[in-house]
């Protein structure tokens, strides 16, 4: 069986036999032959660079997979009514954009599994006010980096300030590596404050409401 690394493992584990795969950014197309060999589903892989979709493509024939269409596309471009989209490695507001480029789709779309890069704040409130609500969150630590992975269904649910900033699901299922997770991003942040200095009035009092709010979850 191939080898995923722990990210795309834990991102594995959010597919289900029932679903038709579309997966943006799908590199080495290591994911989606894994989730085909296991699951026997249908995976439609997209990425935007020859590269990359080259590499996929030499990698399904190394593994016999034949259940995969790879194709060079835009995120949603080459979207054919997929239930389960998949979104890993790619910047959070690329994420947002590509949805928001195609909001035709959405009524097709019960699942959207993110592993944004950055600006996971961002995320949450964008696919949380197009009628998705956050049923899964993890965090996965693979080399020495800890990655967020979000999984969002179709749903309505009510989150404040702190679910946002945390994840709902996050919160309720602290553990070490959450408090590894925030204990970094708050020493970022208070060097990012320390060398402001007494400038950007606005931006140290969002990075003073940070920093209080980290202290008291960790």
């Amino acid at each position: 069986m191939i080898k995923l690394n722990s990210k795309l493992e834990e991102i594995s584990k959010f597919v289900n036999i029932e679903d038709r795969v579309y997966d943006i950014g799908c590199d080495h197309g290591l994911l989606d032959i894994y989730l085909v060999k296991k699951l026997g589903i249908f995976v439609h892989a997209v990425d935007n660079k020859e590269g990359p979709l080259d590499s996929a493509k030499k990698n399904s024939k190394i593994y016999n997979v034949n259940n995969i269409v790879f194709e060079i596309s835009n995120g949603l471009d080459k979207y054919n009514k997929e239930n389960c989209v998949i979104m890993a490695g790619i910047g959070g507001l690329t994420c947002i954009n590509i949805f928001k480029s195609h909001k035709e789709y959405i009524k097709n779309i019960d699942k959207i599994i993110v592993s944004a890069n950055n600006f996971q704040i961002e995320v949450r409130k964008y696919f949380t006010s197009i009628g998705y609500k956050i049923e899964k969150e993890i965090l996965v630590k693979d080399k020495k980096i800890i990655y967020e992975i979000e999984v969002f269904v179709k749903g309505k649910e009510i989150y404040n300030k702190k679910d946002y900033f945390f994840g709902p699901r996050l919160l309720e299922n602290k553990n070490n590596l959450f408090n590894e997770y925030y204990d970094s991003k708050l020493k970022s942040k208070r060097i990012i404050l320390k060398l402001m200095g007494n400038k950007y009035f606005f931006r140290r009092i969002k990075l003073n409401n940070e920093i209080k709010m980290i202290e008291e979850e960790i």
